[in-house]
């Protein structure tokens, strides 16, 4: 038996700032910088060598170096190592994806040497770090690495299994940022992460729904005997639909994980409902792909996600808190309580309410326009609005508001600019002059929200929603893109 060495190096662009030094396993993991790296590994000309080959990238600031080592036998080449150190390699990676944000990927090294060496990399001193940016994770990481070498072998593969989802998830969200090409396959790959994590907390909840359902029998029986001349069916009825729906399914699981992780909410539990149907849209392959109208920007194929305004940046948020929580660390929960309370929508439940009682009219136009009120803005009721969810008539009452406009500030234009494209044909003369004056405003100081003006009705198209002014003012005036 041998023991094998097997040294990888990442290129580390400038724009992406990283120092780090630790240990995992039979592995030393850390940052160099350039000089280093090019006085270790330099470049000796030779008759072999393409002259391009002697242009290092200008735009790497440090590299990545992961130095492993194995045990191989005798009779083994020095390059079985790189196979025997796979596993460990990809964990690493896996921690190294969650932590920064960034998808490492096995593949992507610029430099890999293997050398036979005296003795296995153990881990040598109090030097550990691990920055990315202005944050500092050496405590999470030092958590997460006790974690795991406190874990049995069950405990730890699942711990790996997350990181590798979450890595593959980050990878196919990362190539479709221009393209959309995996799209939906990043998110089935995040949901699989709450799917497989909710299973830790299956069995809580199973002995919660034996108890209910054992509740609902008993009252069911007692409906029956204790009423046997006149059987009140509809109480009946009731209680069997409440056995039908006491049910052990994916998203009572993952709801409740997050209650016990406490992370259930209004807007958590909206976006399990949406993705879970996401997820069974693209993972079952229903029937209805195909689309006859599309909007910028254009994807290269059809996407079993239909609302155009979905993210794959929603559900790995929430997957990662939820891997966060359940590991004992910190790592993304300052994100996610931002995406919650910043970029997630107010419930179409929160909206119907405040539609309902009239909320709008208790508000000054400043309060309407930073969501006083659960976070409802005008564009929360114009999405619910041009997605069949609110009424026309909800709708533009909310928006009578506008009357209170008296300068077109950018504020005020980029608050109402997507409203005001449906309100220009309002019979309230008053609500329909104002719209237009924001519409021609927003396209002169170029305030509107879209890269090209004509983007919006093209949107409002999409949705099946017609437009007279609107199209017309465009028709007319022939506005280009600024």
């Amino acid at each position: 038996m041998r023991i094998a060495q097997v040294n990888v190096y990442y290129e580390i662009n400038f724009e992406f700032e990283f120092d780090l030094d630790f240990y995992f396993q039979t592995s030393h993991i850390y940052t160099i910088s350039r000089q280093i790296y090019e006085d270790l590994n330099p470049i000796t000309p030779n008759e072999f060598i393409n002259e391009n080959d002697y242009i290092r990238n200008q735009s790497v600031d440090k590299y990545l170096v992961i130095e492993s080592t194995c045990d191989i036998k005798n009779y083994d080449s020095i390059n079985e190592a790189s196979a025997i150190l796979r596993p460990q390699l990809l964990v690493i990676l896996g921690i190294l994806s969650f932590f920064t944000n960034e998808a490492f990927l096995s593949y992507e090294w610029v430099n890999m040497n293997s050398h036979i060496t005296k003795q296995h990399i153990i881990e040598a001193g109090n030097k550990t770090k691990f920055a990315v940016g202005h944050k500092n994770l050496l405590r999470d990481l030092q958590l997460l690495l006790n974690k795991i070498k406190n874990s049995n072998d069950q405990q730890q593969i699942l711990i790996y299994t997350l990181f590798e989802r979450f890595r593959k998830a980050l990878h196919f969200e990362q190539e479709s940022l221009d393209s959309s090409s995996y799209t939906d396959e990043s998110i089935l790959a995040y949901v699989h992460i709450l799917e497989v994590l909710s299973d830790e907390y299956k069995y809580s909840f199973r002995t919660m729904i034996e108890q209910k359902n054992s509740e609902l029998h008993a009252d069911l029986i007692s409906l029956i005997t204790n009423n046997l001349d006149n059987l009140p069916t509809k109480e009946i009825q009731k209680t069997i639909n409440l056995l039908i729906a006491n049910q052990v399914t994916l998203r009572a699981k993952i709801s409740q994980m997050l209650t016990e992780l406490g992370l259930q909410n209004d807007k958590t539990e909206e976006i399990v409902r949406r993705f879970i149907e996401h997820r069974n849209s693209i993972a079952h392959g229903r029937k209805n792909l195909y689309q006859d109208k599309v909007v910028f920007p254009l994807k290269p194929f059809f996407s079993f996600v239909k609302n155009i305004y979905e993210s794959p940046e929603t559900i790995k948020l929430l997957a990662a808190v939820c891997m966060s929580k359940y590991l004992g660390l910190t790592i993304w929960q300052k994100e996610w309580n931002f995406y919650l309370k910043n970029i997630e929508k107010s419930t179409i439940q929160s909206v119907m309410e405040f539609l309902k009682n009239k909320e709008y009219n208790n508000l000054a136009l400043e309060e309407f326009m930073s969501g006083k009120i659960n976070g409802i803005t005008p564009y929360t009721i114009f999405y619910y609005f041009i997605n069949g969810k609110v009424k026309h008539k909800d709708f533009e009452e909310s928006m009578y508001i506008i009357k209170q406009v008296r300068r077109k500030t950018k504020k005020i234009c980029e608050s109402f600019f997507d409203c005001c494209t449906v309100l220009s044909d309002s019979p309230d003369l008053q609500v329909a002059k104002i719209s237009k004056e924001i519409i021609i405003t927003s396209y002169k100081k170029h305030y509107y929200p879209q890269s090209n003006i004509r983007d919006a009705i093209k949107e409002l198209q999409y949705h099946k929603i017609n437009t007279i002014w609107f199209e017309h003012w465009l028709i007319n005036n022939k506005p280009l893109n600024i």
